[in-house]
């Protein structure tokens, strides 16, 4: 390729020219026999990719099929588990308070400054809800979704440092 440059008014233009270029009859086969694999390439990957895609059809009616199934069981499930969670709130209550108290205790003596009075009296209650949630008797009886909605999204127990 030759680069030319020349004034077009005020500016300068850039002109370049294609040099003649000559393939030999072997040049002209390899290029084929590479486009040609290169297509072949390309329809096998077409074909795995209408194979898989046939595959994740199947998968998604068999798994809408399973949660058909299992989804009749489900409120009753969600019932048992809030009893569940319920009785072993009970049975942990007391413990899980008083450990609240005294870590709260220890995060706000830290930097007392660092909260407002809102915030000292909120996180008892948070290190409550956490203290509950991890004990390894809710951890390992009840189901994380269980956990999450009525220990902390819509809470199942009194909050037992209400004044």
């Amino acid at each position: 390729m030759k680069v030319k440059f020349q004034w077009d008014g005020e500016k300068i233009k850039q002109i370049a020219t294609e040099e003649e270029k000559k393939y030999s009859t072997k040049d002209i086969l390899n290029a084929l026999n590479n486009v040609r694999s290169q297509l072949n390439q390309m329809q096998q990957q077409k074909s795995q990719m209408e194979q898989q895609f046939i595959q994740l059809e199947t998968n998604i009616r068999s798994a809408t099929v399973h949660e058909k199934e299992l989804a009749g069981f489900e409120n009753k499930c969600i019932e048992l588990q809030k009893d569940k969670l319920k009785f072993l709130i009970g049975k942990i209550s007391k413990e899980c308070k008083e450990k609240a108290e005294t870590s709260a205790a220890e995060i706000i003596g830290k930097d007392p400054s660092a909260y407002t009075d809102a915030q000292k009296k909120q996180i008892p209650y948070l290190n409550y809800q956490r203290l509950l949630a991890t004990n390894e008797k809710v951890a390992d009886k009840i189901s994380p979704q269980i956990i999450s909605k009525y220990l902390f999204d819509e809470p199942i127990f009194d909050d037992p440092f209400k004044d």
